[in-house]
């Protein structure tokens, strides 16, 4: 079946991407399909079914789509990029921290947001060595705006250059909206 799907995509080139058919190439996950689905990746209307099928077999060319994946608005898709990168070697990168933390600060306050700020906490604590007393479990589904805050400083601290990306706007700006 997927090498009949194949075969129509290659035959149009009009061929009409859905989500559906992203995961349906997924469900046989070989170096070809994943190849291919990695081709689709820039089409923005399947880029989110791209990362959650690639997010089933992680590796470490993907990591980039996965840390975008946390920018996205659709919970499976921040889930399945904070799942893949758990699979994957920590890193202490700014592109990996500041990916992270971006996620911490703008996740709501809801038992859905809680257990992925959960999953970006781990991650943080696994490549950093850092712990600012994140609490786990039902006891810390509070906003803990604290511990989002002290990741920001440290992040910011270890990565001056990715300030800007953390709190948005520059120095300036932040001078003006003050004054």
């Amino acid at each position: 079946a997927v090498n009949k799907i194949l075969f129509a995509i290659k035959a149009n080139e009009e061929y009409r991407w859905t989500n559906d058919v992203v995961f349906a190439l997924a469900m046989v996950q070989t170096e070809k399909t994943r190849e291919f689905l990695r081709g689709k990746y820039d089409i923005p209307a399947i880029r989110g079914a791209v990362i959650i099928a690639l997010s089933q077999q992680p590796v470490e060319q993907d990591r980039e789509k996965f840390r975008a994946g946390l920018k996205s608005s659709q919970f499976e898709v921040i889930e399945s990029s904070l799942a893949a990168l758990a699979k994957l070697s920590p890193k202490k990168t700014a592109a990996d921290v500041v990916a992270l933390v971006q996620l911490l600060r703008r996740l709501r306050a809801d038992e859905q947001d809680y257990r992925l700020r959960e999953q970006a906490i781990r991650l943080l604590r696994r490549a950093t060595d850092q712990n600012f007393s994140f609490v786990f479990g039902k006891e810390g589904f509070t906003p803990q705006s604290k511990v989002v805050g002290s990741w920001t400083g440290w992040a910011v601290a270890e990565f001056p250059e990715s300030k800007e990306q953390l709190l948005g706007g520059n120095s300036e700006d932040l001078t003006r909206l003050r004054e």
